[in-house]
């Protein structure tokens, strides 16, 4: 038993770790991804070191992709950006850089000449199209009404994953006690070889009593075998029996959890606890994308587009919080039992 306790032990600190390490990785790929992206910044990079950085930082997010990277390996892919990008802003650009920088982004000045012969009559010229210019700007004004602090998609996302993650865990045996929403789940097959089921709680009516027993009244006494069927082909490892004193009834023993049981089912919490944290990670990576395109294209205010990503990256902090305290939770119900 001391063993297995430091085992568990063992493994949920290494989880913890792994979880803080792709934390920071997170934080300074978005950070290295604002240097590049900021126009003043990036005139500072030769072209040799910024594409280091650029392939340092797609190394990076590879690694993210990887399930069953180490902390050790998020931690080496921190390291080479950081030595990267300290090599690259310690290098100062020289004075025939910084000529040649100024030759070729500010180009020669052309004056259009026309030649006119001395005559009253004007110089006929082709009438400008303000169609096309009044279009381009609606179109732009209507461009620039978008508000880098409109975090909106952002929230939405980590609402939904956070309200996934708890039904998820919610179907979880945690604390000893069946959910019978789990069993109303259940897909039944009423006739044999069709594809069609329907859901085990429009058929009959899952009722619990007590911790360790819960009953199930069916409608029709033809449903019963199917449903029969359907709670030992799935994977609750329940044995339904049938009530002597009513043909409607059957009737299911919950065994206490054991030990292989609660293991299996921290397992799948994590599982989900990930899923969830991915869902938060892919929602910040979409809200990110949005605001270096503002800036790309110069459609806010470049002090605004720096507070708007802090506060989507303590918004994306706050949603990775909130669902590693579910799992935590969770996993501290099951350890009570």
């Amino acid at each position: 038993m001391i063993d297995d306790a430091a085992k568990f032990k063992s493994s949920d600190e290494a989880f913890t770790k792994k979880f803080e390490s792709r934390q920071q990785l997170e934080s300074y790929i978005s950070r290295v991804e604002e240097i590049i992206s900021d126009p003043t910044m990036s005139l500072k990079l030769k072209r040799g070191n910024k594409e280091k950085i650029e392939s340092a930082l797609s190394d990076a997010m590879a690694q993210l992709e990887i399930e069953d990277s180490a902390a050790e390996d998020f931690k080496k892919k921190e390291l080479a950006l950081k030595r990267l990008i300290t090599k690259a802003m310690a290098t100062r650009p020289t004075a025939l850089d910084a000529f040649q920088r100024w030759r070729f982004l500010t180009p020669p000045k052309r004056f259009n000449l026309t030649t006119r012969s001395f005559s009253n009559s004007a110089s006929l010229r082709k009438k400008k199209d303000t169609s096309r210019r009044l279009t381009g700007a609606n179109t732009e004004s209507s461009i620039l009404s978008e508000d880098p602090y409109d975090l909106s998609s952002l929230e939405k996302g980590i609402v939904a994953a956070v309200a996934r993650l708890k039904d998820e865990l919610s179907k979880l045996r945690m604390g000893g006690r069946f959910n019978t929403e789990s069993l109303e789940d259940l897909k039944v097959s009423l006739s044999k070889g069709s594809k069609e089921t329907i859901s085990l709680g429009e058929l009959a009516q899952v009722v619990p009593k007590g911790g360790r027993m819960i009953t199930i009244l069916a409608s029709e006494e033809e449903h019963m075998k199917p449903i029969t069927s359907a709670i030992l082909s799935s994977d609750l490892s329940l044995t339904p029996q049938p009530d002597p004193h009513n043909i409607h009834q059957l009737n299911i023993s919950i065994p206490p959890p054991t030990k292989e049981l609660r293991e299996q089912t921290v397992v799948a919490a994590r599982a989900a606890m990930e899923k969830a944290a991915g869902a938060v990670r892919e929602s910040r990576s979409v809200s990110h994308k949005r605001l270096q395109d503002m800036q790309r294209k110069r459609l806010a205010r470049p002090d605004d587009i720096r507070k708007a990503q802090e506060q989507m990256e303590r918004m994306a902090e706050k949603g990775q919080k909130e669902v590693k305290e579910l799992f935590d939770a969770a996993k501290k119900a099951l350890e009570r039992v």
